[in-house]
């Protein structure tokens, strides 16, 4: 019901408004949905309503109870009317839940769906500054507090005013107005004390919240770390750590139930004066005045506890719907978040693009780069031309700053400030983002993988593939007899991160998603580290059709995978110190060379290690 409801949702203009808003959402939402709550509240309505008859119903059995000779017959009719009161209060309480939780959950899949949009438009800066776990916790927890205020809050609220306002009719009529009143001389106090407890409750919910996102964080990371903690016999250590978080989201949870504890409890104990003021007045009126009848007195004790409910019920809409403000104000900073990478930040004027489609021709012109003031420049006075078809390799020690050029090609950093990155004569800033990346193929160094089908990670492009194309990409990377010996082949699932696979698999099937791709430039992103030198060989040489018309940047520690490349970059401490082809870069005998010779030997020595278990064997 709610799902085809939802698709239906989504085409209409509300929901367009409400995707692009970021102000006053849970307003839009019920101003939007007002139908919805309306009928909810007239369904409500009729729900008290019937409920108020039942106390009346009550007293006047009780009344005939007390008669010489009852009336059998009307006492028989009168619980019949009971039972179906009853019945008929359970078909509108079920109908007036769906209509109002129902807007709950539709808020929650709103919710859900416009956090997820946003997340997927901020910078990685933002990444780097906040914890899986705290993004975890405001998709979950966060969404679910706010879902209780909307839903459950507003069914209680329209409970409590309906069945307020029909109680105190109903006793005015039964007993005296006067009488009614007097029941409402503690409300002022009850005012007060949820004043009071309202600033409270917020401010230690928002505690709640962010220390569940701590946790979390801790737990994720553990999770996601498992194989180093246990190869670093951590877990001990690491159990401490948890149990420190652990503590610290206890500690929040026992103060926020401190205070909720003795809110809830000083609710009821102010409400039952009430019920003190009704005995004694009541009970007077009663004996002495003869003015009420003892079934009157009855009903009156269930009209004062249909009273007292609606404050109780007050007290715990307030505690839910200050959780859920302080769960909208964690949501509320997400959405302020700004993304430090956007289309048009330096330039207003729109780059028209032929078919969306670069050369590859990349220029690096005096480029200065650093990722903060605090730990210096990354890159120095790079000037560097790579044209449309050309393969250039970059090498150097760890911290050269070889993943920096990755990094601003792809442009998850700005280099406007010092110097130039340009792509086909145009600055990298103004070239629209999503045309920018649609034209690199990039394969990482952490080799990430979905969960999901090894055919969806090939075919993981913004353009659906063929079969064969799909095919073609594994052939390429070496990794299509791997899939053909797998029980289902295409289909297998993997597990997340793709950890039923080696390393060697995961970077492989990395290679194929970036050449399925099929984009003009091409970055490997020392994506080869983990596969041994013969399938390294295989690979690159499968890949020389693919590398014959693009742009393809290699960033890497082997020798053996640059010396092919047409231009060979070496990197130390941010600055270009060489640069040529293989044999060049050999006769200058600078760095590239130790390199060489280094890893030359490693190989012999290897080999010969090889033949020695061989000759033992």
């Amino acid at each position: 019901m709610y799902g085809r409801q939802g698709q239906r949702m989504k085409k209409s203009k509300w929901v367009r408004d409400f995707e692009q808003s970021n102000e006053k959402l849970v307003v839009k939402f019920i101003q939007a949905n007002k139908i919805r709550f309306l009928f909810g509240l007239i369904v409500f309505a009729g729900v008290n309503a019937l409920e108020i008859l039942t106390p009346r119903l009550t007293g006047q059995i009780i009344d005939q109870l007390y008669e010489r000779l009852p009336d059998l017959n009307l006492i028989k009719k009168l619980c019949i009317a009971i039972f179906g009161i009853s019945i008929a209060v359970m078909v509108l309480q079920f109908f007036g839940r769906l209509l109002v939780l129902g807007a709950g959950i539709l808020f929650d899949v709103l919710m859900r769906k416009k956090l997820f949009r946003k997340l997927l438009t901020l910078s990685m800066s933002f990444f780097y500054k906040k914890s899986i776990g705290d993004i975890m916790a405001l998709s979950i927890n966060d969404l679910s507090a706010i879902n209780n205020a909307i839903g459950r809050g507003a069914m209680i609220m329209c409970n409590m005013i309906i069945l307020a306002i029909a109680s105190i009719i109903a006793m005015g009529e039964s007993m005296s107005y006067r009488l009614t009143l007097m029941i409402f001389i503690p409300l002022p106090l009850l005012v007060f004390t949820m004043f009071k407890f309202g600033t409270v409750i917020n401010r230690k919910s928002r505690k709640v919240q962010d220390r569940f996102g701590q946790l979390s964080g801790k737990v994720q990371e553990n999770i996601s770390g498992i194989r180093v903690v246990k190869s670093f016999v951590r877990e001990e250590t690491e159990q401490k750590a948890f149990e420190e978080v652990n503590q610290a989201h206890y500690n929040a949870e026992v103060e926020l139930a401190f205070v909720q504890g003795l809110f809830m409890p000083l609710i009821s104990f102010i409400s039952s004066f009430c019920y003190l003021i009704l005995i004694y007045f009541g009970g007077r009126s009663v004996i002495l005045d003869r003015t009420i009848s003892i079934g009157d007195f009855v009903a009156a004790t269930s009209y004062i506890s249909m009273l007292i409910r609606p404050m109780q019920m007050l007290g715990r809409l307030l505690s839910m719907v200050q959780r859920g403000k302080a769960s909208l104000g964690r949501i509320y900073d997400l959405f302020n978040e700004k993304p430090d990478i956007y289309d048009n930040k330096f330039n207003q004027n729109k780059v028209e693009i032929k078919d969306n489609r670069l050369e590859g021709k990349i220029e690096f012109k005096n480029l200065t780069f650093a990722y903060n003031e605090e730990n210096g420049d990354v890159l120095k006075n790079i000037d560097l031309t790579i044209n449309p078809g050309e393969t250039v390799a970059f090498i150097g020690p760890v911290g050269s700053g070889k993943s920096t050029v990755s990094n601003l090609l792809i442009r998850l950093f700005d280099t406007k400030e010092r110097g130039q990155l340009l792509i086909d004569g145009m600055d990298i800033a103004d070239i629209p983002l999503k045309t920018l990346r649609a034209n690199i193929g990039y394969i990482p160094q952490d080799n990430f993988l979905f969960s999901d089908t090894i055919r969806y990670n090939i075919a993981f492009t913004p353009e659906d593939l063929k079969d064969e194309e799909v095919e073609e990409a594994a052939k390429a990377s070496d990794i299509y007899d791997t899939i053909m010996n797998l029980p289902d082949k295409w289909e297998t699932l993997l597990g997340e991160k793709g950890v039923n696979l080696s390393g060697g698999q995961k970077q492989r099937l990395c290679i194929a998603r970036a050449i399925a791709k099929n984009a003009p430039i091409m970055i490997f992103d020392d994506c080869l580290s983990a596969v041994d030198m013969e399938t390294e060989s295989r690979i690159l040489k499968s890949l020389k059709d693919v590398q014959s018309n693009r742009t393809c940047i290699i960033i890497a520690h082997r020798i053996s995978t640059v010396k092919n490349a047409d231009k060979i970059v070496v990197l130390n401490k941010g600055r270009i110190v060489e640069m040529g082809n293989h044999e060049e870069l050999l006769e200058k005998r600078g760095y590239y060379y130790k390199a060489y010779s280094i890893q030359l030997l490693e190989q012999q020595y290897g080999a010969g290690l090889r033949n020695k278990e061989g000759v033992r064997a």
